[in-house]
């Protein structure tokens, strides 16, 4: 799939990166809290969620360097989806 230069690969690529970005940063969250920082609260949650969002930068440089630009539109596509959901999901601690 990756290898195709479609919208759909590029979208589904920063779908899935942003999720297993998600995963790993909210994991070693608790972790911290629990082993390192007992005391501490940890990173909030809607900072971890724009994280993940901004990890979409990974595939973008892998598909720009492979020359695909219709997978890269893809990936921007998928960016402005989550980052639409963080903001719809997260309004009231934003604004």
């Amino acid at each position: 799939m990756l290898r195709q230069d479609n919208f759909a690969a590029g979208f589904l690529a920063g779908l899935v990166c942003s999720v297993i970005f998600y995963v790993i940063f909210n994991e070693t969250n608790v972790i911290l809290i629990e082993h390192v920082f007992p005391n501490g609260t940890g990173f909030s949650e809607q900072f971890i969620a724009i994280v993940a969002v901004c990890s979409n930068l990974l595939p973008f440089l892998i598909f720009n360097a492979a020359n695909k630009a219709n997978s890269m539109k893809g990936v921007i596509g998928a960016t402005i989806f989550l980052a639409a959901i963080a903001i719809v999901f997260y309004h009231d601690r934003f604004f």
